[in-house]
């Protein structure tokens, strides 16, 4: 019996939905929709930071190129 319920946790994964719609006063619609694993939010995580940190990088490099560029 303790496998027949192991087996059903491991057969169920979990899921994240979102559904998102958007009515314009023009009249045009726009729906959409999304459904995620524990696993893809987690590498979701890992891009957006992976994003963030090289635009702060490539920032940090710009501001030093231009202190350095009078001299």
């Amino acid at each position: 019996m303790a496998k027949d319920k192991n087996r059903a946790l491991v057969a169920t994964p979990a899921y994240q939905r979102a559904e998102f719609s958007l009515t314009m006063p023009s009249g045009a619609e726009m729906a959409a929709g999304v459904e995620v694993t524990r696993g893809g939010i987690l590498s979701i995580a890992v891009l957006v930071s992976a994003i963030l940190l090289s635009s702060a990088a490539l920032v940090r490099a710009a501001r030093v190129e231009e202190r350095f560029a009078d001299r």
